[in-house]
């Protein structure tokens, strides 16, 4: 297996093709990380409730993803 240490990150505003393009490279056998604040979003109008809670709660869900065991 080979190991690569290029780190790329890609930025952009709403519906500019992120995702997509992140898609498009994982069929490719890019790896990635999946956006946190779209993952937070979809679980919260899955559960019926605002997009987007305060900002303060929302920082600290982002954080709970990447940093609780």
């Amino acid at each position: 297996m080979t190991t690569k240490n290029n780190f790329y990150i890609i930025t952009g505003g709403p519906g500019a093709g992120k995702t997509t393009l992140l898609e498009k490279l994982s069929t490719k056998g890019y790896s990635f990380v999946p956006e946190t604040a779209r993952q937070i979003i979809k679980n919260r109008l899955a559960l019926g409730q605002s997009p987007r809670p305060d900002p303060l709660s929302f920082a600290k869900d982002i954080f709970d993803i990447y940093y609780i065991v």
